[in-house]
């Protein structure tokens, strides 16, 4: 792993999107990171990778990201044993419905603790372990409720509000500093926590690996462009 070129770290790259993130950046020839708060997802995404015969230049590491120290350390760790070109992905997130007799402070803070504060913070470990001059690439996936409200989904359409809204502040101090965070934002995809979604076919949801690709396709966007917030509509026919 030492002499590879190019990096990337997925937080939650366990899940169905950071996974097939994983797999395409490891197709590129990228040197991998991904974390997990369930030490038996590692071991088995690294199994199904192993397979593949990729598992020499992958790793998982163990990460709850509602603890700060916990984005901490994996930060400082990515950026003392990985190689030049560093880009992190932020996949973690969590949707859940609630509505206005049930939501409450307690679930307020779980979300925005989940699907806000993350990237925050991942942001500001960033800045304290990277070198001066290098360039960073953040790419955090949030959501089409960061543009529009749905119906008993409040805290996961405030916390997808806030997450942009961060972003966009973020940019304006970290620019300087080299380090650009872009925010995905995706219609339904198909994964676990798609299945959740109500009222819709499941069968015209974004597929994560048409995500994964896209994700990658600007990663190699050179500067002086920059894409700081994207919207990727699903077709509904």
């Amino acid at each position: 792993m030492k002499n590879a070129r190019n990096s990337v770290l997925v937080f939650a790259g366990s899940g169905g999107l950071g996974l097939e993130i994983c797999k395409k950046f490891l197709s590129e020839n990228f040197q991998v990171y991904f974390t997990s708060q369930n030490k038996s997802k590692i071991n088995k995404i690294l199994g199904l990778l192993k397979k593949n015969n990729l598992n020499d230049v992958v790793k998982g590491l163990y990460c709850d990201a509602s603890k700060e120290k916990d984005i901490n350390k994996i930060i400082k760790k990515f950026f003392r044993q990985a190689g030049k070109n560093r880009i992190i992905v932020n996949c973690i997130g969590s949707f859940e419905y609630d509505g206005i007799q049930s939501i409450s402070s307690k679930k307020l803070s779980k979300t925005f603790l989940i699907n806000t504060f993350p990237t925050i913070l991942i942001t500001k470990y960033i800045s304290l372990h990277k070198s001066k001059n290098e360039k960073v690439k953040v790419y955090s996936i949030g959501s089409s409720s960061s543009y529009d409200g749905f119906e008993k989904t409040i805290a996961y359409c405030a916390s997808k509000h806030a997450l942009l809204g961060a972003i966009r502040s973020l940019n304006k101090e970290l620019i300087k500093k080299n380090i650009y965070i872009s925010n995905i934002n995706p219609g339904s995809i198909k994964t676990k926590m798609g299945k959740k979604v109500r009222n819709q076919k499941f069968s015209e949801f974004i597929s994560p690996n048409t995500i994964a690709d896209f994700i990658f396709d600007i990663s190699k966007l050179k500067n002086p462009a920059f894409i700081e917030d994207i919207f990727l509509r699903r077709l509904v026919k």
